[in-house]
């Protein structure tokens, strides 16, 4: 089982991976302000990688609740968002009622928490980022927890939630599959005098 300096050196190092991802693909992002969310989508990943040790008295713990805290005050208190703000404040609440190793180390309950985020996206569209980095962050804190024998079914979930993450929240899909169907070897660019060449 890792400890602090475990999970938060693999947050780091999978929230940059998923930044220079993020840089690769910048192309086929859908229209979003792309340096935006990039920081947004690496937060939620680091973010994830802690959360699931709030239900213990730890260095994760105090970092994430006191995370959830502001976020949740802010949006009463400032924005007025008061159902947005129900998310991070239930988010500090539930790990205080609940064992170690229980329910904030069971993927579904973290899979309910990012579709939530995801709902909450269509009032503020960067969130859905944050959510897509919160369960890559998630499964590879219950990888590093569960090295052994389930090491493997953690390791094939986490590729695949990347996976779906990437095709279903990252990528503007319609875009994607157009360039997929393009013939082989063609491109479309913009000539200097804004008409479309084809080159074969």
């Amino acid at each position: 089982m890792a400890n602090f300096a475990g999970h938060i050196t693999a947050g780091a190092a999978v929230s940059v991976a998923a930044g220079c991802a993020m840089f690769y693909f910048r192309n086929v992002l859908a229209d979003v302000s792309y340096p935006a969310v990039v920081p947004v989508l690496c937060a939620g990943v680091l973010f994830g990688s802690l959360y699931p040790d709030t239900d213990i008295k730890s260095k994760s713990g105090w970092i994430c609740n006191v995370f959830l805290l502001l976020i949740g005050l802010l949006c009463a208190f400032y924005f007025k968002q008061y159902y947005i703000a129900a998310l991070p404040l239930a988010m500090f609440l539930i790990p205080i009622f609940v064992k170690h190793r229980g329910l904030c180390h069971d993927i579904r309950y973290h899979l309910v928490l990012s579709f939530l985020m995801v709902v909450i996206s269509f009032i503020f569209f960067p969130l859905r980022f944050f959510a897509a980095g919160y369960i890559i962050g998630v499964i590879v804190h219950l990888g590093l927890d569960s090295i052994g024998s389930r090491f493997l079914r953690g390791l094939a979930i986490f590729l695949l939630v990347c996976f779906a993450a990437f095709m279903l929240i990252i990528i503007d899909g319609k875009d994607y599959w157009d360039f997929l169907r393009m013939p082989h070897g063609s491109m479309e660019i913009q000539g200097d005098a804004g008409e479309e060449l084809l080159l074969n």
